[in-house]
């Protein structure tokens, strides 16, 4: 993301404002530091690392919607 903003900065300012909003973030290095972030209530935000497939995404998705 360009600027000063990051997406684990970004999904703290979403959670913040709208606490029921499902996080998925992605990124491209492996064992990222994503992993272990939790949003407010304590519930693990979803991760998906790049590169990932359609039925991957589909995946992740799901476990976030129904989480």
């Amino acid at each position: 993301m360009p600027g000063p903003l990051d997406g684990i900065g970004l999904a703290r300012q979403v959670l913040e404002r709208w606490s029921a909003v499902k996080v998925v973030l992605t990124s491209g290095f492996a064992g990222s530091k994503f992993a272990d972030l939790v949003d407010a209530r304590g519930v693990a935000v979803c991760l998906i690392s790049k590169p990932y497939r359609v039925e991957e995404l589909a995946k992740v998705l799901r476990q976030a919607l129904d989480s």
